[in-house]
């Protein structure tokens, strides 16, 4: 049976821990996101972010530069800067 490829959904603290390790603020995020630095701040301060077409562009923008999310048994955020499509 092929392996699902379903997209990871990042929680607020795996976008903040993201940020964190991509050392950008909440303004440099929002602008590669394209999105409002106020939303930003609000998916980072939600547990579990509504899954949409913003919450995508968050993600997509971190995943950019290198992040990967997992959200197993053991959510977490890596960052392996080989894969950065976006050098930061």
């Amino acid at each position: 049976m092929a392996e699902s490829t379903k997209k990871v959904q990042a929680s607020g603290p795996q976008i903040r821990a993201a940020r964190d390790l991509l050392q950008i603020t909440q303004r440099q995020l929002a602008d590669a996101a394209n999105v409002d630095i106020n939303t930003v701040s609000a998916y980072e301060r939600a547990s579990h972010p509504t899954f949409d077409s913003t919450a995508v562009k968050i993600q997509e923008a971190l995943e950019r530069r290198g992040i990967t999310f997992t959200n197993s048994d053991r959510p977490s955020v890596t960052l392996d800067r080989s894969k950065a499509i976006i050098p930061t």
